[in-house]
């Protein structure tokens, strides 16, 4: 179907309004490395999808400055895909190299099923005293250790973005069955290089 290297630079975004017109919004049908799933004119928004092997990457003004882990996760579990117009101005999901991104790109749906909760690389930082006032999601020991172990496979000079997710748990839809994994229902990276 395509190739890396087909939708690089927006050449292909069909956006065909003056570059300096910045007033209303508008969603394109093509963004750099991506297409548009869905549009919700009503809503101002719209939700779009990476041509593989690119990774969505939310834009960071929804994700800055979430007060907790758990926000933090339904933000991005919300809007992971969505541009949202704001002030007659768009902004957009990206679809970035997985070695630029920093992350895997987790997904909310998978085939028949979807995430329930996504796992911060602070979560695993010290929680006691956060100057900030940060409240952490609680993982019991088992999954605590499940996340130190993926995290340890990250390479030492390359840190996963803080506000992406760094893995997931994921519930079946009605009538069928999780296959497990070796982390059980978690998915996660093994490594990003």
């Amino acid at each position: 179907m395509y190739k890396e290297g087909d939708f690089d630079d927006n050449e292909y975004d069909d956006d065909d309004r003056d570059e300096e017109v910045k007033e209303g919004c508008y969603f394109p049908e093509l963004i750099a490395r991506g297409e548009k799933t869905d549009y919700y004119l009503s809503e101002g928004f719209a939700q779009y999808q990476c041509y593989k092997p690119y990774v969505i990457t939310p834009n960071k003004i929804l994700m800055m400055g979430s007060p907790s882990s758990s926000e933090l996760s339904n933000i991005y579990s919300t809007y992971y895909n969505t541009a949202f117009c704001s002030e007659d101005e768009t902004f957009f999901p990206e679809c970035v190299d997985p070695e630029e991104a920093r992350h895997c790109g987790l997904p909310k749906y998978i085939e028949n099923g979807k995430a329930i909760e996504f796992m911060f690389p602070r979560d695993l930082t010290s929680k006691d005293d956060d100057e900030n006032g940060y409240e952490y999601q609680y993982f019991d020991d088992d999954i605590m250790g499940m996340m130190k172990e993926v995290m340890d496979d990250y390479d030492n000079y390359r840190e996963p973005d803080e506000m992406m997710p760094f893995m997931a748990r994921y519930i079946c839809d009605e009538g069928f069955v999780m296959m497990k994994t070796m982390r059980s229902d978690m998915g996660g990276v093994v490594k990003i290089a």
